[in-house]
């Protein structure tokens, strides 16, 4: 359940700082940083990146669990994996220290943000594959997988399918016209979401 408190949190300092915005803050038009800059959001910047900020070291212990239950798989792959998420989960906090309107180093931590968790959650991925490649060899060759367990590997499988659809269409939209594009900024942030919600189901993996 921690994971869905920082959730929670997230939704929180977004609606609060959109409540704050000065003029109607919309997702198809406001990126997901304008709420947190000093100029644009001079009411409600605060809230939200002292959240971020927050968010951003909260997270860290909740990847160091999904490695401590996933190095079994491979050391590896999940201490890259952790890795990532810490780096991403640093960069994260930075933001929150460095707003919108500290240009280089705001998108910097913003892209290394985003690009370290699609790895993380990919490599993960991965882990899952192999795991239950492991778990098919040790048990389903005498009994069958319950019907709750493939519910859930069906429920993974498509939330990774968001998730990466997100993050390609969200890099592909932003390269095409040149900047960021909201919605799919928005879009991507929706697909971060479920994918931390998956990251605590449990699977049938080693």
């Amino acid at each position: 359940m921690y994971i869905y408190g920082l959730i929670g949190v997230l939704i929180v300092i977004c609606a609060f700082a959109q409540i704050r915005f000065p003029e109607n803050y919309s997702i198809f038009t406001n990126t997901i940083s304008d709420q947190g800059s000093i100029l644009l959001n001079p009411r409600g910047h605060k809230l939200w990146n002292i959240g971020v900020i927050i968010i951003g070291i909260s997270m860290i212990p909740h990847f160091i669990h999904l490695f401590r239950i996933m190095k079994s798989i491979s050391y590896l792959l999940s201490g890259i994996s952790t890795l990532f998420g810490v780096i991403s989960s640093i960069s994260l906090s930075l933001i929150g220290i460095f707003p919108k309107d500290f240009k280089v180093p705001h998108f910097t931590f913003a892209g290394i943000t985003f690009g370290g968790i699609f790895f993380m959650a990919n490599i993960n991925l991965i882990l899952i594959i192999k795991g239950f490649r492991i778990y098919k060899q040790q048990k389903l060759s005498t009994q069958k997988l319950p019907v709750s367990s493939i519910l859930k590997i069906v429920i993974t499988v498509a939330i990774y399918f968001i998730f990466n659809m997100s993050f390609l269409i969200f890099v592909i939209q932003s390269k095409i016209s040149g900047n960021i594009v909201p919605f799919w900024e928005w879009g991507y942030l929706f697909g971060i979401i479920l994918w931390l919600i998956s990251s605590t189901i449990k699977l049938p993996v080693k």
